[in-house]
């Protein structure tokens, strides 16, 4: 094993590319309840950009080590740790600090990957996938019957939930923002789905068509949308891309419409852990089977992660831009 661990680190909040760094520390050390992780991959998440912002500075203590998902192998296990063995391929959750090349986790805080993932799918198989099975299958229900809106659809997250959908076997309207979005969707979905450009989609205004919207966009956008939802809707909001939040005011717009917020965070640091393991495996049977996908835009080694920021707006870009955390 190699006695140094090159980790990114933030030391002030802004932009990705102006404030990360990358240092070069001791391995860190295994305690008792601890696990070891050499890391593999790491995507690169809206979260982790808006974390990095200072957005969350109220519960982000500077410095710190940044990457929230992520996938390597066991390397060295504490005394007391039982359930996982060196060689094993795990993610470590509910703390930051993936974007290095060794992680220090509590076991508590580690969970098994499947050893049929490879370890890039296993390392993206938990923000996005187990989002959207949450609110699926969990907070919306939704079944075979309902019709479904689905904003910022050419998203990853937003892929996930209409494959999702697809396998229930759901009507579904997807809507984007750009002409190159839309061709995405079709080229993807071809005639499984109804795919809209947004604006043309509101212009046209779609009273009381929808059982449920899935709203990663916020603010008034999705306010307006709201109007395409039949009484007792319901909108499952869980993303924030337009950075305004949706107004109380929709309570009296559309009183019959049900508002449901959801963040995985909130759900994973309190579930038990059987609970969160059975997602994780959830997440990889969906995987496996060719139920769910996610595209990978760009690879880039950890020494380059000053570049990462472009190849996140590169007006071209479709799919995760991940880390590649061993040289």
């Amino acid at each position: 094993m190699q006695n140094m661990n090159t980790c990114s680190i933030i030391h002030q909040f802004g932009k990705l590319e102006d404030v990360i760094e990358l240092e070069t520390r001791a391995i860190p050390f295994c305690g008792p309840q601890d696990v070891l992780i050499q890391m593999e991959y790491a995507p690169i998440n809206p979260s982790d950009l808006i974390t990095i912002s200072g957005a969350y500075r109220g519960r982000t203590q500077l410095p710190f080590l940044p990457g929230f998902e992520g996938v390597g192998i066991v390397h060295q296990v504490g005394d007391n740790v039982l359930q996982f063995k060196i060689g094993e391929r795990v993610m470590p959750i509910r703390q930051s600090g993936t974007w290095q090349q060794y992680q220090i986790a509590t076991a508590e805080n580690c969970f098994k990957m499947d050893d049929r993932l490879s370890a890039q799918d296993a390392a993206m198989s938990y923000i996005n996938p187990m989002t959207a099975i949450k609110m699926v299958d969990e907070i919306a229900q939704v079944n075979r019957a309902d019709k479904v809106l689905v904003n910022a659809a050419n998203s990853e997250i937003g892929h996930i939930i209409i494959e999702l959908c697809l396998k229930i076997g759901v009507d579904i309207t997807a809507l984007a923002r750009s002409d190159r979005s839309a061709n995405e969707l079709s080229q993807k979905f071809g005639d499984q789905i109804t795919v809209q450009k947004q604006g043309q989609f509101i212009s046209t205004k779609h009273a009381q068509t929808y059982d449920f919207m899935f709203d990663a966009i916020g603010g008034p956008i999705a306010e307006e949308l709201a109007l395409s939802l039949y009484a007792n809707g319901m909108i499952v909001h869980y993303g924030l891309l337009s950075g305004v939040p949706i107004s109380p005011k929709l309570n009296q717009q559309c009183p019959d419409i049900q508002l449901k917020l959801y963040w995985l965070r909130n759900w994973v640091h309190s579930a038990p852990y059987e609970d969160v393991q059975e997602m994780f495996d959830k997440s990889a049977r969906y995987i496996l089977d060719g139920t769910i996908s996610t595209r990978v835009f760009k690879t880039l080694p950890l020494e380059n992660i000053k570049d990462a920021e472009k190849a996140l707006n590169d007006p071209n870009r479709s799919g995760k831009v991940l880390l590649a955390l061993q040289s």
